[in-house]
């Protein structure tokens, strides 16, 4: 063998092994552990690491494309909403009004109108924590705000407070109790237990509550 010939013989050899390292190289790096050690780095728990840790066909970097990070779903938020324009008969007594308001667990705002006599209209803010779903139906609680009619800022307990019962079904219902949830008893907090159970129990139809007649109002 000549000097040319054994010098290229050589270059190949080398050649080889360094793509043989290379391979070798990715095979260790490409593989389920990178995987599994990637989505710990990145703090997945529970299920969702368990299924990441079963499956030996994802392999790589956590988060590429063979080994994606999982989609997460945020859980479900219990709400309700309404813009709606109500009726309410009872005898004599023929009011009607709007009620607009947006609430989750993390409170909201409610707006009310009533129109007999006078003009009424009711700020509320709703209190974080205070929203309960109970099949079809929802109560929360909150505090009257200033700019509210007269009437509803006079709780002789000091704070001027509400409690709300809505019904999503056919019709809609909404009442929307300020500072009383009965008469002689008053809402002393904005997040009052016993007006809150009161207001479960209020009784809801024609005569004690609005009954929806145009707008939505969603419980979901």
């Amino acid at each position: 063998m000549n000097r040319f010939t054994k010098t290229a013989a050589i270059a190949a050899i080398a050649t080889l092994g360094i793509f043989g390292t290379t391979g070798a190289a990715s095979a260790a790096t490409i593989n389920h552990g990178q995987c599994v050690s990637g989505a710990v780095k990145a703090g997945v728990e529970g299920a969702a690491f368990t299924a990441i840790a079963k499956n030996n066909s994802l392999v790589g970097p956590y988060g590429s494309t063979t080994c994606p990070a999982p989609v997460v779903v945020p859980p479900a938020v219990d709400k309700a909403d309404a813009n709606v324009t109500w009726a309410y008969d009872s005898g004599d007594t023929h009011i009607t009004g709007t009620t607009t308001f947006n609430v989750d667990s993390n409170g909201g705002s409610l707006v009310y109108t009533s129109s007999d006599n006078v003009n009424n209209v009711l700020y509320g803010t709703i209190t974080p924590g205070s929203y309960q779903r109970i099949g079809n139906t929802a109560v929360f609680s909150g505090t009257i705000e200033a700019g509210s009619s007269a009437n509803y800022l006079a709780n002789p307990t000091g704070g001027n407070y509400f409690t709300v019962k809505i019904v999503d079904g056919s019709p809609d219902m909404v009442a929307v109790l300020a500072n009383q949830v009965v008469p002689g008893t008053w809402i002393t907090s904005a997040n009052d237990a016993a007006a809150l159970a009161a207001t479960v129990d209020y009784p809801m139809g024609v005569g004690t509550a609005g009954i929806v007649t145009t707008g939505n109002l969603t419980i979901n």
